[in-house]
């Protein structure tokens, strides 16, 4: 199996959730460059479905949902909407331009789509209702751009914690 070179020097959390997104059902290793703990970790992660999504930068005033999320199937060019809303949010860090890859969630002043979730793709103006929530892992940014996971149970995991 020919190196998929996306892959060539990034963390295997990274290329295991864009073999999930690609629905890739084996990986031959024909080096010897995995850990024991990675391939454990491989094995495991092979068997969810779920896609994670790694946040940087996480604003403090806003904590990740723990449950999964899917995408909407009417987002727009410049962002990836999900389905479900996680209730009523407040105005949080709504004040700056949002940069491509950020990860955003509309608060209270825009009425019933408070605790819309929102992947960015392109830079957007500041909206005074939508919260800047953190940024996507520069890792997963083909990821979001190949439409992979438009059809994947997604979920945000924290990329700072240690």
């Amino acid at each position: 199996m020919p190196t998929i070179e996306l892959h060539r020097g990034i963390d295997l959390k990274y290329q295991i959730h864009d073999f999930k997104a690609r629905d890739i059902d084996y990986i031959l290793i024909s080096e010897d460059t995995y850990t024991n703990k990675e391939l454990k970790t491989l094995t495991l992660e092979a068997k969810s479905n779920v896609i994670n999504i790694y946040v940087n930068n996480l604003n403090q005033n806003f904590t990740l949902p723990s449950e999964t999320f899917l995408i909407r199937v009417d987002c727009p060019e410049k962002v990836i909407r999900l389905e479900k809303r996680i209730g009523s949010i407040e105005v949080f860090n709504n004040n700056r331009e949002i940069p491509p890859f950020s990860l955003t969630i509309d608060n209270k002043l825009n009425g019933r789509y408070s605790g819309e979730i929102q992947m960015t793709l392109a830079k957007m103006p500041a909206r005074e209702y939508i919260n800047l929530i953190g940024s996507i892992a520069k890792e997963q940014h083909g990821l979001l751009l190949s439409g992979f996971i438009l059809d994947k149970e997604i979920k945000f995991v924290n990329n700072e914690k240690k």
